[in-house]
């Protein structure tokens, strides 16, 4: 969650790895897992940075 957290604010994987003293390719990977588990896109990518979605994060609880 931190990797999310970090990306959310600075909106690029890059700048979040460097902040994470991690590589973009760790970071790309725990959002890409995220995303997997969570069943939906959180980030939409543009050519220099990450957009967040703007849809509502909806999670259920039960599904576990």
């Amino acid at each position: 969650m931190r990797a999310f957290e970090v990306s959310g604010r600075r909106l690029n994987f890059r700048a979040a790895a460097e902040e994470l003293a991690v590589t973009q390719g760790a970071v790309a990977q725990q959002m890409r897992a995220l995303e997997e588990h969570l069943g939906q896109a959180l980030f939409q990518p543009q050519p220099h940075y990450q957009q967040l979605q703007e849809q509502p994060l909806v999670h259920d609880a039960h599904d576990h």
